[in-house]
């Protein structure tokens, strides 16, 4: 009779074991996206704001934009980098 006993505590404990290892493996999946996430926005955000978003280079201002801009030397739509989350 002890060896039912056992083998029931043992099942029993090794399905505790495997929720456990189960939450504790979404909840990595989770984190790592979330990481990752928030590295290729920080990446997204800082090639626009220097102009070249996927290494491809924005068109240059034109001299109108240039002369009407608050300060000399801005990247075209650098702007665009504030609303992305």
């Amino acid at each position: 009779m002890s060896a039912v006993k056992w083998v029931v505590k043992n099942i029993l404990e090794f399905e505790q074991n495997l929720e456990a290892d189960n939450k504790a493996r979404v909840k990595a999946a989770q984190t790592s996206t979330k990481v990752e996430g928030f590295q290729l926005m920080k990446a997204l955000k800082s090639e626009i704001r220097a102009g070249a978003p996927g290494s491809v280079q924005f068109s240059p201002l034109t001299e109108i934009a240039k002369r009407t801009g608050r300060r000399p030397g801005r990247k075209p739509l650098s702007r665009l980098a504030i609303p992305i989350r």
